[in-house]
């Protein structure tokens, strides 16, 4: 016979490999020689021009992420 606690880790269990299917499901943008912020030539092996473009997409997928939208 199971406990309350056996259950609940059970359920925890799947919902953290749930969280991670969910991650390594996500599409990862391709690159395509354009900044993927001003569509500028990029960078070789990258999707930025620069780092100040790098920094902006980091700083917009951060506020996306606080406000719940990520």
């Amino acid at each position: 016979m199971t406990d309350f606690y056996d259950k609940a880790s059970d359920v925890e269990a799947q919902h953290r490999e749930d969280a991670l299917q969910n991650v390594l499901r996500r599409k990862k943008p391709e690159f395509t020689g354009y900044c993927c912020v001003c569509n500028d030539a990029s960078m070789p092996n990258s999707r930025f021009c620069s780092p100040d473009c790098r920094e902006q997409e980091e700083l917009i997928a951060r506020i996306k992420r606080i406000n719940g939208k990520l």
